[in-house]
């Protein structure tokens, strides 16, 4: 596991009229105070689905019906 540096650090970004709807989309379905707080979760969910996927581990989500579907994610 990682080691979690609490420490904060600035970032500034330019972001997409696609990237403020996705953070928009984030923040609420997070209940996130903020957008920054949004994308840190965002951030950290997709830290620990590379660990797992790096890991050599398969993941899984359930559909509507009850059934598991593999999802396939590469490395570009």
């Amino acid at each position: 596991m990682p080691v979690q540096d609490n420490k904060r650090q600035k970032v500034i970004m330019t972001l997409t009229s696609g990237d403020v709807a996705n953070a928009n989309k984030l923040q609420r379905w997070s209940s996130s105070r903020s957008k920054a707080a949004a994308v840190s979760k965002a951030l950290s969910l997709s830290t620990a689905i590379i660990d797992e996927i790096d890991a050599g581990k398969d993941l899984y989500v359930r559909n509507k019906n009850g059934d598991f579907e593999r999802l396939i994610i590469t490395k570009r």
